[in-house]
């Protein structure tokens, strides 16, 4: 119990690396002592879960998340609050990953269900689990059902929660973002300077969540072509994650991409293209081949090329970008769609009129 305690303490401090070897121990003990599945050895699976989860421990975490929801179900039956806590975390790391949009959607679809039903419709748990459901519609580029899973969020989190509170602040920015994307600027830069206030309030002006914020506040001067104040926000953010990720971790690679984008609207093809290689770079070693940020970046780093003139370097990534769309997201995509298109281009500009009139 003691181990399991201070190993808890540690992950509730930020400390994960110091938490592991704690939680793993309490959960060896209790295996031990234990005749079969315990509300004790649940608790342990569940807590050093989320500490992996923290330190990025992805694959660990998956697995021990996965035990922990099946001995939960067989403790206390498929609807109760444990089983849906365990769920919620689960279908968290999912979408982090973009592993399974489809399994992490479902999972969050049933924790709301059982936590609006057991504690009601404006609980703390409620709005966390809609906060993570926007997040599955903004990975599908579902604006609309993010706006409403986001807005509903807030609202309970204005009826609950201060506005100090890590969900309301997450909410709050997740809320601004999505509706940037739509387009609804002037709501959403309010919601965006508030939510990078309070981020640095809450979490430390260098804490990793800073940095989405920044990036969220930056794309909405992008839109305005306001690009000499977006880049300025996004440079912020590249420090801060460069200090707390490292160099090669994929959040640096993807914030290290997002600048290269902005340089590439700006008119500083050189700058664009030499970020959007280093994260190419990053992204090789850190993820697997057939990621989506890989084949955005080798989409970005096309259009730089069709830019500069070098159109057979542009069709090289374009090409890579088209590969890995059309295996990870579909031939229908709407990322197939656009690297087949701007493939299409470059391939106009070197006679290939045939071919590129299949892709126009």
């Amino acid at each position: 119990q003691m181990l399991d305690s201070i190993g808890y303490a540690y992950q509730q401090q930020g400390l994960p690396d110091r938490a592991i070897p704690l939680l793993e121990q309490s959960l060896e003990i209790r295996q031990k002592i234990s005749s079969g599945p315990s509300e004790q050895v649940a608790t342990s699976m569940l807590n050093l879960a989320t500490a992996l989860h923290s330190a990025g421990k992805t694959a660990s975490a998956e697995g021990y998340y996965r035990q922990a929801f099946a001995m939960n179900r067989q403790l206390f039956g498929n609807d109760h609050q444990r089983v849906a806590q365990v769920m919620s975390e689960l279908g968290r790391l999912l979408l982090e990953g973009d592993s399974n949009l489809d399994e992490a959607e479902q999972i969050l679809k049933t924790s709301l269900d059982i936590y609006s039903r057991h504690l009601g419709k404006d609980s703390e748990e409620v709005a966390r689990t809609l906060l993570q459901l926007g997040h599955v519609a903004l990975w599908r580029d579902d604006l609309p059902k993010a706006e409403y899973y986001l807005r509903e969020a807030f609202r309970v989190c204005q009826l609950r929660l201060s506005r100090t509170h890590p969900t309301f602040v997450h909410t709050l920015g997740s809320l601004g973002m999505t509706l940037a994307k739509l387009g609804k600027l002037d709501e959403a830069e309010s919601l965006l300077k508030e939510a990078l206030e309070l981020q640095r309030k809450v979490f430390g002006p260098t804490n990793s969540q800073v940095p989405s914020a920044l990036h969220a506040l930056s794309s909405l001067y992008e839109q305005r072509r306001q690009y000499p104040e977006a880049i300025r926000l996004l440079d912020q953010a590249v420090a801060i994650v460069r200090q707390t990720n490292g160099e090669s971790h994929w959040e640096t690679g993807y914030y290290y991409d997002s600048l290269g984008k902005l340089y590439l609207k700006s008119g500083a093809l050189d700058k664009a293209q030499a970020d959007v290689e280093h994260a190419l770079n990053i992204f090789h070693d850190a993820l697997p081949a057939d990621h989506l940020y890989i084949a955005s970046s080798q989409h970005t780093l096309g259009e730089i090329f069709l830019a500069k003139g070098n159109v057979t370097a542009a069709a090289e990534s374009l090409r890579a970008a088209i590969d890995i769309c059309t295996k990870a997201a579909g031939a229908d995509s709407w990322r197939t769609a656009r690297s087949e298109n701007t493939l299409g281009v470059a391939l106009s500009k070197t006679g290939h009129i045939e071919e590129a009139a299949k892709l126009l």
